[in-house]
């Protein structure tokens, strides 16, 4: 589970004005390729990720969030490294059952050797990577189904051969559904248009996402979690690439630290080029405690 949807898990349903809540996590593991088409080998993994989450209330219908998070990744197969942290700041109204809500975000990534964007084997290769996201959204909840729609809008500066810009408009909408009291599906699509004055960063995708995850025993609980996902992209030189993902993630929670065993596959397939995949195996722990409350 992401830090950001733990913290309001665990957040829901109190009535402080304002709480901090810290994290940490750490998992270790197997990868075959540090990220898809890099061609280095396999070996261990171990990524460590601390976080931070302040939440004020000033009133019954709006919320203020504040968050950052640090993330270190090592694969000492091929002796690689990545560094990212990310701020982040989001206002929601919530309005009997929509919530409307604006999200303001930046990002700064820095790699020891370098990857291909966005995961995307026939793309270019960046070292380093910091962006600025503004995200207005609007969910809308109707029993055991909720809707949601969003529209990002993004700027990037990354650093390749030189010094390259990008910017981004991508509308993206989702449908959550509550099956079962312990089963849970989401659907989710998004188009992204990525402009550039270089057009092997300039591109199109349009993909989708399926999520379903169940409680598999109660007493406990033991959570499983499936997600898959398939992108379509399209570069201004003319290369077509699709970029296929699944995880299969299992969760148990014993107190305020939550066990995670994982399993993900990811597969790039340019046209024209023989296709790239990765796979890892990971498992770790996730701790959370709430700092402070008022």
């Amino acid at each position: 589970m992401a830090p950001l949807l733990l913290a309001l898990a665990i957040a829901g349903g109190a009535t402080e004005h304002g709480r901090l809540v810290l994290g940490a996590g750490a998992v270790t593991g197997w990868a075959n390729d540090p990220f898809v088409g890099a061609g280095l080998g396999g070996g261990p993994v171990l990524a460590v990720s601390p976080d931070a989450r302040l939440d004020l209330s000033l009133s019954p219908r709006l919320k203020l969030a504040f968050g950052g998070d640090l993330s270190w990744l090592r694969f000492t197969g091929a002796d690689f490294e990545a560094l990212e942290s990310r701020a982040r700041a989001e206002a929601r109204l919530v309005v009997r059952r929509v919530d409307l809500s604006v999200e303001l975000s930046a990002g700064h990534s820095e790699y020891s050797r370098a990857v291909a964007i966005a995961e995307l084997s026939a793309s270019s290769s960046i070292t380093s990577t910091e962006s600025v996201v503004l995200a207005p959204g609007a969910r809308l909840r109707a029993g055991p189904v909720a809707l949601r729609g969003a529209v990002e809008l993004s700027t990037r500066w990354s650093e390749a051969d030189d010094d390259v810009s990008e910017r981004a408009f991508a509308p993206c909408a989702g449908l959550e559904w509550r099956v079962h009291r312990r089963l849970e599906a989401q659907v989710a699509a998004r188009h992204e248009r990525v402009a550039s004055a270089r057009p092997d960063f300039a591109r199109v995708s349009t993909g989708g996402e399926a999520v379903l995850s169940a409680v598999a025993i109660e007493e406990g609980p033991l959570e499983v979690a499936w997600r898959g996902g398939r992108d379509r992209i399209r570069f201004d030189t003319g290369v077509a690439e699709t970029l296929s993902h699944v995880t299969l993630e299992v969760t148990h929670p014993v107190g305020q630290v939550i066990g995670i065993v994982a399993w993900s596959w990811s597969r790039s397939e340019a046209d024209g080029a023989a296709g790239a995949s990765r796979n890892a195996v990971y498992a770790g722990l996730r701790a959370r405690s709430r700092a402070l409350s008022w």
